[in-house]
């Protein structure tokens, strides 16, 4: 019997180990830390964030919605939709960032204050209308947004606002816009210098230069990221989703200034406790949690229950339910409350200054998961297997959490190992959702292990913190003299100490005793070379002790002889030619920062980095030449001789070609000119030697190319031999045309076809350059030769430029911002007429007044006197209509900006209204021209489409030129071509810019 009863003493002890009795005694004697309790609204809010839309979707920022909601920084529309996808509004933008800086109460006083002193016809009926106004009042004053933007946002008509220069208050924000606003309303300090991230993206030039400094600190900080095409889409939307991920991004300073503190841990026990003293049941729910600090946490649920006496809705009489303190959960995406929890849960739990627990996330169970960073060997989708080196276990998913990092050493060193990955893998690429087919092998990432299976494998940077830092990359660089390696990441990405995104510069002290591996074979440090794929271990001060190498890779030098949107043609060093095909995902790197393909120009020298096997050549890598030679000048003259011994080039009556013109050179008489490494001397596009040009091309005349050198000198780099009999002619003109193959090319101007070769010199933003780089549009200066005999024509020189036109004219439209009278007048931002279209430019604009400057207002003719920025008629904060020569203002008009503005072309039937004399000519200009032969341009397609005749009005302020200059309505003729901007997709409407056309 007595062994019978120790059995049972030893079951019973076994059952209550088992159920954490033992283990909630233990922890009864041991003092907590911290003890917190929840709050007594917990249903409330539960309610108004459990969203149908989120509930029903996989998005992935589920957590972050219900944690800004629990936090009641993200709010929803009500009837429980969140409006996930919506597009965020200027104003709601700007509402969501003074919300992470807890200044709602703020926005409200000031909405009060606002709708206090508006009419009563005037005042807002809704409550989240008027509460916009006190947020956008805020950044007002705060200079998150301009007093002009506010007038906007507060005018009652918005119809009347002008798009594109406007502030729209129902708007869709810009990316930019958001990332300034929060920036500025959490006071995250401005980079200046864009050392890391931003000028990694593409499109970082679209962005405002403004906005860039207060972006990069929020991209630095990693609470705004790009696209994950390279791209941040600085003037795309956002959605409420996204807006959502954003804050939850920049929690870690959100929180500090909402008072609230992020912990992490794991449930150790649930212990449940009845209170019926006063007689009420009140239970309460411990979650005994040890904190990842290792100290014990108490957080307690608490239920009112069987109240003697409970409280009814004064409406209809039901129970109101009891009251409670308890805190919303969000697991495996689902949103509740401390009901969801379970022993042996990782929780990331967020406490108020009061003690109180606002909002618990399951990061998974300690029963079932495992996380372990490693660097991936393979992965092979037919099977769903993943091979990895274990090279760490974590207790959390992620290394920036304190907790054990236990480095996963077997007796053989790193651990190999082989796992199954789930069909519905989540893969994270720098937090942005990706493929299978992102993850490259010897990249590192931590895994998610549940019951042998990987369920998420997100990437981490190269460098591991604590006692195992391993690098991946590609060698830029190994210099054993110096004792230093430079790398790239596989996709170009690299990391610094400074942040900035750039290569990757690392130390060796002792080159002879580094453990150094090549090919799997023992090796040498100077064994390791450009394009080899390494894998270096590094010591506590970040210096290299261990490497290992694959050269996969070569090195070649060429120069780009055409680039496309999907391929470069270049020419290699020896003279062959190779067409390789590019894109986004390639490394371009230029002084030493990894940039894009657009980068490349026409021309340029680089250093390709090549994969190369007998089956195919990709590129790894380009590198732009830091000592890019630019063509500095080209000139003309005749030859006195070559000398073979110095290369000097040595010739009289030498001219420089500039804007189309031939100028002679300062050099009066004899000049020198000293051939380059890689020059080229041609004669009716046959390559000739210096003997052959020395012996029968003396007194000859030569079109030269000369590149810039180190000393500010300049070197020949083309000299292409002319028959000084040919007529020589020189043209201005845009390319309307240009058969590369055939080598020959069309001017608008001109019917004549003019042929080119190898021998002739084109030039294209300074670089050399063949035929194929000449495109359609190109403004270009030409030096043709004419043959006397066939009367061919044949380019000796194409210089492709931006034309310089003198009597080119500008014109500009947008809101004035500030006058000065008589002087000048500052555009707070401004479109620019280009063709058929206005491009936007997000800058000031200041446009000078001369004695010529003519001011054309509703009436006619304005007074330049009476053009003024104060009184009763002040013209600032008018849209205006500018034609502008340089920066000087010649016509100034208030024609009534467009919206819905197109433009027209036709032929002119008859001018309307006005009046004439005996002799037939206008007393009073026409009010009105019909045209035939009319169409209208389809800005989508960019045609113009034909359409039915048109009459439109000639308003007094219309801006009228022909010639570039402005004329009256009475000297538009019958006849006339007409190019018209004016309002209105009807036959009828009001013409705002006309243009007299040949």
């Amino acid at each position: 019997m007595r062994y019978k009863r120790q059995g049972r003493a030893v079951s019973l002890l076994v059952i209550m180990l088992a159920s954490g009795i033992f283990s909630w005694a233990a922890n009864e004697k041991e003092v907590p830390e911290a003890i917190y309790t929840g709050i007594d609204n917990a249903s409330v809010i539960l309610t108004n964030i459990d969203y149908i839309d989120v509930k029903n979707s996989n998005t992935w920022a589920k957590e972050a919605i219900y944690e800004t909601g629990a936090l009641g920084i993200m709010k929803g529309y009500g009837n429980r939709n969140f409006g996930l996808n919506q597009p965020v509004t200027k104003e709601q933008a700007i509402a969501a960032a003074y919300r992470v800086v807890g200044r709602e109460g703020d926005a409200q006083k000031a909405a009060e204050l606002l709708d206090n002193v508006r009419l009563p016809a005037d005042k807002k009926k809704n409550a989240i209308n008027m509460w916009a106004d006190g947020y956008l009042q805020l950044a007002s004053d705060d200079g998150l947004i301009t007093n002009r933007d506010r007038a906007d946002a507060f005018n009652p008509d918005q119809t009347a606002l002008i798009p594109g220069t406007s502030f729209y208050r129902s708007g869709n924000a810009q990316r930019q816009e958001f990332g300034d606003w929060m920036a500025k309303a959490m006071k995250i300090e401005p980079v200046y210098g864009q050392d890391k991230i931003f000028n990694s993206f593409m499109d970082w030039s679209s962005a405002d230069p403004v906005k860039i400094p207060y972006l990069e600190g929020l991209i630095k900080n990693n609470i705004m990221n790009g696209t994950g095409n390279g791209r941040f889409d600085p003037k795309g939307t956002l959605t409420r989703a996204q807006v959502a991920q954003i804050i939850k991004n920049g929690e870690k300073f959100i929180l500090p200034i909402l008072k609230y503190e992020k912990k992490l841990g794991t449930i150790e026990s649930v212990n449940k406790s009845i209170d019926s003293s006063l007689g009420e049941s009140i239970t309460t729910n411990t979650f005994n949690i040890r904190n990842n600090n290792g100290k014990l946490h108490k957080v307690d649920a608490q239920f009112l229950t069987d109240a003697v006496a409970k409280s009814k809705n004064e409406q209809i009489g039901t129970p109101m339910p009891g009251t409670e303190r308890d805190f919303i959960v969000y697991k495996y995406g689902k949103i509740g409350k401390s009901d969801l929890l379970k022993s042996g849960d990782r929780v990331e739990y967020i406490v108020g200054e009061d003690s109180s627990v606002r909002f618990v996330n399951v990061v998974s169970s300690v029963n079932d998961t495992k996380y372990m960073a490693a660097q991936v060997n393979s992965v092979d989708p037919k099977t769903l297997t993943i091979n990895v080196t274990r090279l760490m276990d974590l207790e959390y998913p992620d290394m920036s959490k304190e907790g054990k990092k236990t480095i996963a050493n077997g007796s053989g060193g790193l651990v190999d190992s082989t796992y199954r990955y789930s069909n519905s893998v989540k893969i994270y690429n720098e937090g942005i959702p990706a493929a299978i087919e992102t993850v490259k092998p010897d990249s590192i990432y931590i895994l998610t292990i549940k019951d042998n299976m990987v369920t998420d494998i997100k990437s981490v940077n190269l460098t591991l913190d604590g006692d195992l830092r391993i690098v991946k990359g590609i060698v830029e660089d190994n210099n054993p003299q110096l004792g230093y390696i430079t790398l790239y990441g596989e996709n170009g990405d690299g990391t610094n100490p400074s942040g900035k995104k750039a290569l990757r510069t690392f130390s060796y002290v002792n080159p002879n005793g580094m453990n150094v591996f090549k090919n799997q074979t023992k090796a040498k440090i100077d064994d390791i070379e450009p394009g080899d794929s390494v894998f270096m271990k590094l010591d506590e001060k970040m210096n290299v002790y261990d490497i290992s190498a694959v050269d996969n890779y070569i090195p070649r030098y060429a120069r780009i002889i055409t680039k496309k949107p999907s391929a470069i043609s270049v020419e290699y060093d020896n003279g062959v030619q190779q067409v390789l095909a590019v894109n986004e995902r390639i490394p371009v790197i230029v002084n030493n920062t990894v940039a894009g393909i657009d980068k490349l120009k026409d021309g340029d020298r680089i250093k390709l980095i090549l994969n190369q096997t007998n089956k195919d050549v990709s590129v790894k890598s380009i590198t732009v030449n830091d000592n890019q030679k630019i063509i500095k000048n080209i000139y003309k003259g005749s030859l006195i001789k070559l000398d073979e011994s110095t290369k000097d080039l040595v010739v009289q009556n030498l001219e420089r070609l500039s804007k189309g013109q031939w100028e002679r050179s300062h050099n009066i008489g004899i000049s020198k000119l000293n051939l380059g490494d890689t020059y080229k001397i041609f004669s009716g596009d046959k390559a000739l030697d210096i003997e052959t040009v020395n012996d029968k091309l003396r007194n000859q005349e030569a079109y030269i190319a000369s590149e810039g050198d180190y000393g500010g000198g300049e070197k020949a780099v083309i000299v292409s031999f002319r028959d000084k009999d040919n007529l020589e002619s020189l043209a201005d003109d845009i390319i309307a045309r240009n058969e590369a193959s055939a080598g020959q090319l069309g001017l608008n101007k001109s019917s004549n076809s003019i042929n080119y070769g190898p021998s002739t010199i084109i030039v294209k933003d300074g670089r050399l350059v063949t035929g194929n780089s000449i495109s359609e549009d190109d403004a270009a200066y030409i030096v043709a030769n004419r043959d006397n005999y066939t009367g061919d024509f044949f380019a000796g020189i194409v210089q492709l430029n931006d034309r310089v036109d003198p009597n080119a004219l500008t014109i500009y439209r947008g809101r004035i911002k500030a006058l000065a009278d008589n002087k000048d007048f500052e555009l707070e931002s401004f479109s620019q007429l280009k063709g058929q279209s206005w491009e936007y430019v997000n800058t000031p604009k200041t446009l000078r007044i001369t004695y010529g400057t003519k001011i054309l207002d509703d009436s006619g003719l304005l007074p330049q006197r009476e053009f003024t920025g104060y009184g009763d008629k002040t013209y600032i904060g008018r849209s205006v209509y500018v034609v502008a020569d340089n920066i000087n203002a010649l016509l100034v008009s208030t024609a009534p900006y467009g919206p819905d503005g197109v433009f027209a072309k036709g032929k002119v039937v008859e001018l309307t209204g006005g009046s004439t004399g005996s002799d037939g000519k206008y007393i009073t200009d026409p009010t009105g021209v019909k045209i035939k032969n009319a169409k209208v341009y389809d800005m989508a397609n960019h045609v113009w489409t034909d359409t039915k005749d048109m009459t439109l009005n000639l308003l007094k302020n219309a801006l009228i030129l022909k010639d570039k200059k402005e004329i009256s309505p009475s000297q538009i003729e019958v006849n006339d071509n007409l190019r018209i901007y004016r309002k209105g997709k009807t036959e009828t409407g009001d013409a705002f810019i006309v243009f007299v056309e040949d």
